[in-house]
């Protein structure tokens, strides 16, 4: 697999982003920061501040295949805590939607990319 940087913002502010944040997983994000990584050509990465915590948020044009975030959080929490799951929107979904985009928020997690060659 090839790894390939998202260099492009997707059209959605960043205003957008902490305002869904607010109102999808009541979250008072203080800011959002792009990432340019990922090797996903429909779906863009950012660094979010938090009062006490940071979080990763991945921004999707297209939510395809629900699976590949269902079944990691399933498995999450059936005890396999080395995956890392989705973080439920206040009605307990797993994204949460704003216009366009499908909004995905998980734990951040600092370190190197398991893509990354070494």
């Amino acid at each position: 697999m090839v790894w390939r940087a998202m260099r492009e913002k997707p059209n959605l502010s960043d205003e957008k982003n902490l305002q869904s944040l607010q109102d999808g997983f009541a979250i008072p994000a203080k800011q959002v920061e792009f990432l340019p990584l990922g090797n996903d050509s429909n779906a863009w990465a950012y660094r979010v501040e938090a009062e006490r915590q940071l979080y990763f948020l991945k921004v999707k044009r297209d939510l395809s295949n629900p699976h590949g975030i269902t079944i990691p959080y399933h498995l999450h929490h059936l005890g396999m805590t080395q995956v890392v799951a989705p973080i439920p929107t206040q009605t307990g979904a797993l994204w949460h939607s704003a216009g366009e985009y499908t909004l995905l928020l998980y734990p951040f997690i600092e370190g190197d990319n398991g893509m990354k060659p070494a």
